[in-house]
């Protein structure tokens, strides 16, 4: 179904932030790892991945497609 929310309870949890003017207040922190999560665009509707050392990867359309990203970024930092 579009539009609709991802199960994200295996390997996420909403997380609210402050108020900021560009992304959205709520992100979607790993549980293995808080120091990645995803993020969304308030005026682009894409979302965003955060890592330790900022935003990696591009931009994905659906915090569905932004999920997988994460999670191979961490397996991969967490290999080397």
């Amino acid at each position: 179904m579009t539009g609709q929310i991802p199960r994200y309870g295996k390997h996420f949890r909403i997380t609210d932030r402050e108020y900021d003017r560009v992304m959205g207040s709520r992100r979607y922190t790993l549980k293995a790892d808080t120091r990645f999560y995803i993020q969304s665009d308030k005026t682009s509707k894409t979302w965003h991945t955060f890592g330790p050392d900022g935003e990696f990867g591009t931009p994905q359309p659906s915090l569905t497609a932004a999920m997988p990203v994460v999670i191979e970024c961490h397996a991969g930092t967490a290999a080397s």
